[in-house]
């Protein structure tokens, strides 16, 4: 595939790849423009947060963290949310859940809730959790992970 340089056509292309269950083929988009266009914060972002999403090998997870790390003093809120993602997906919730809470305060979005409903989860607070989740689902909004979101609440619900 020959590589567009241009940004906009990058991200439109993989988001085609990523849309089309081909996110190898956007993974490997995304990881030779970061390498050969000096590693651009936005580029980073995005690839860490597929490697986050369609990767558990121990070279992936490797990369996505090393990605996180550099977001991790982003000023740009989503960037945050990809950083607490990544923490996330590795077990590391305390970190995700300090860079989450940071990132939501921020930038009040539903797929932020849905990640910090996810981290209060996984720490067994359903109260906090619950109140996420529904936060992130009250906006009629489409976000990666709606449907999980709403898996979620509906565990929380039958417990």
């Amino acid at each position: 595939v020959k590589q567009p340089n241009n940004l906009l056509l990058l991200n439109d292309l993989a988001s085609f790849y990523e849309a089309n269950q081909q996110a190898d083929k956007a993974i490997q988009l995304y990881e030779a423009f970061y390498k050969n266009n000096g590693q651009p914060e936005v580029i980073g972002n995005n690839l860490a947060m597929l490697l986050a999403t369609y990767r558990t090998d121990p070279s992936s997870n490797q990369q996505a963290l090393t990605l996180a790390d550099s977001l991790r003093s982003s000023k740009n809120p989503l960037y945050l949310d990809t950083a607490g993602w990544v923490y996330f997906k590795q077990g590391r919730i305390s970190d995700a859940k300090t860079i989450l809470l940071d990132a939501q305060s921020k930038y009040d979005t539903p797929v932020i809730h849905y990640h910090i409903g996810a981290v209060y989860l996984a720490e067994k607070d359903k109260t906090s959790a619950k109140y996420h989740l529904e936060k992130a689902q009250a906006n009629k909004v489409n976000f990666p992970g709606r449907a999980e979101a709403e898996t979620m609440l509906n565990t929380i619900a039958q417990e």
